[in-house]
């Protein structure tokens, strides 16, 4: 029972670094969308100037 308890908290040690990792990148491509947005916005405007 012992061996088998150390198995599962490694699980799920293993399990909240995944989940930071999948946090991490979704706030990630988050980041990214949002610049690519903005940049969006800047070519607009640029447009609308010419």
């Amino acid at each position: 029972a012992k061996h088998l308890s150390l198995d599962a908290e490694k699980q799920e040690v293993a399990t909240d670094a995944l989940a930071q990792r999948v946090d991490d990148a979704i706030e990630l491509v988050q980041a990214l969308a949002d610049d690519e947005d903005e940049d969006d916005d800047e070519d607009k405007d640029a447009d609308a100037k010419d």
